[in-house]
């Protein structure tokens, strides 16, 4: 086992199996040591890749989103790649980079500037932080670092060249034919949120907002007004293309945006001045946060029914009617929910009708005859009497289960009146 010194950093290094790397330490410090060591503007040493060269870039990919880490390992050192098992505080990671290894010690070494990848196994959400621009985007790699962590997010993904390293042929928004959009390509979904950080300078736009965000074509979506929302509540002025204003930081010809529009998902391009890149980066990604909640919204709704349980009727409902309820709840957020809870208290002057109480697959219903003081999985007995607030019934998520972004969930519940 070996140590590797990084800005004051201690990783811990060592190689438990041929094919990948273990290391521990700080993620962000990890990335900001592969940016340091990134081909600079003029130095003409940016390696366009063959499509030979992305086709199995793209396979590495795959393996990693399915489990097969051995395998990506060992494919990736045929492309100058290490596959790395990067622990980080209580999170584990895997990260595609180029390094080299001298006497046990690996060391970031991106000689052909195609990009550094990190894969969370454990995401909770389909955010996918791109960062085209590290070098020349002064601290946009920071933002995205750092909002890939708050925000569980699935992949992060950065470039490994300046921006003008080989002239305008290395600019991973502007080049087609990359590994940068090939990865971008293959980790997307048509329910993913891609997020690029990008820089502008304020003395370049004079009058221009803190942060200008597009999804690089119109109309606007709702996640990008409800994104300026929040960074307008962390003190930042912002702008939003909308066609007409701020074309010139609109990214329409963003390649990963066109991709990413094309295919119906969601792509936002957000535009910093340099202040708040350096100084109030840490607002931005609470901004970011607060965006990419779950919203779980219940809606209750009944229809009457006869004695039988068989005719609808109109009007209110009489003695032995039955009173067919219906609960939704539908997660209106930009997030997956997890964990989640709906406790519905039945009715006055009803009677429980057995039998009768349904819910969706990876939802366990709980039922408490002491006003939820405790709740049991025994079903309560037919015709059982609701007295004040005695009988309550409990919806609950399964642990493996996600309530997925504008998904619903709906449950029924039958109660006889009195």
């Amino acid at each position: 086992m070996k140590k590797l010194l990084s800005l004051g950093l201690v990783l811990v290094v060592s190689y438990t199996d041929a094919s990948i790397v273990e290391m521990s330490g700080s993620l962000t410090s990890f990335c900001e040591d592969v940016k340091i060591e990134m081909p600079g503007s003029g130095s003409y040493t940016y390696q366009s890749p063959s499509s030979a060269e992305i086709g199995s870039f793209t396979q590495i990919i795959n393996l990693i989103q399915t489990g097969k880490y051995a395998e990506a390992g060992t494919r990736a050192k045929g492309l100058g790649y290490d596959l790395i098992h990067f622990v980080d505080g209580n999170s584990a990671f895997y990260i595609l980079a180029e390094g080299t290894t001298t006497t046990g010690t690996w060391t970031p070494s991106p000689q052909k500037g195609w990009g550094t990848y990190i894969f969370y196994p454990e995401a909770n959400q389909d955010i996918i932080l791109e960062v085209p621009h590290p070098r020349f985007d002064m601290d946009t790699w920071r933002i995205g670092i750092e909002a890939y962590r708050k925000l569980f997010s699935s992949w992060f993904l950065m470039a490994g060249t300046h921006r003008y390293a080989n002239g305008t042929y290395s600019d991973m928004a502007h080049i087609a034919s990359s590994i940068f959009e090939a990865v971008h390509e293959t980790v997307s979904t048509t329910t993913s949120h891609i997020i690029q950080p990008h820089g502008f300078s304020i003395t370049n736009h004079p009058g221009y907002p803190d942060c200008v965000l597009s999804r690089g074509a119109i109309p606007v979506s709702s996640v990008i007004y409800d994104l300026s929302a929040n960074l307008n509540a962390e003190g930042f002025t912002t702008g939003i293309y909308d066609g007409a204003t701020y074309t010139d930081l609109a990214a329409t010809t963003n390649i990963q945006g066109q991709y990413t529009n094309a295919i119906a998902s969601s792509f936002i391009h957000m535009e910093e001045t340099l202040d708040v890149r350096q100084n109030q980066y840490q607002k931005v990604v609470t901004a970011m946060d607060k965006t990419f909640q779950p919203r779980v919204e219940i809606k209750k709704t009944v229809i009457v029914y006869d004695y039988t349980d068989t005719a609808p009727q109109t009007g209110q409902a009489s003695k032995g009617d039955t009173l067919r309820y219906t609960i939704i709840g539908t997660n209106t957020g930009y997030a997956a929910a997890k964990g989640v809870v709906i406790i519905d208290v039945l009715p006055l002057a009803t009677e429980y009708r057995a039998g009768h109480t349904y819910g969706p697959s990876g939802w366990t219903i709980y039922y408490s005859s002491d006003g939820g003081v405790s709740y049991t999985t025994t079903e309560f007995a037919d015709f059982t009497p609701q007295a004040g607030t005695n009988l309550k019934i409990q919806f609950r998520q399964d642990e493996e289960i996600k309530l997925k972004e504008k998904e619903t969930a709906a449950f029924e519940l039958r109660m006889r009146v009195r």
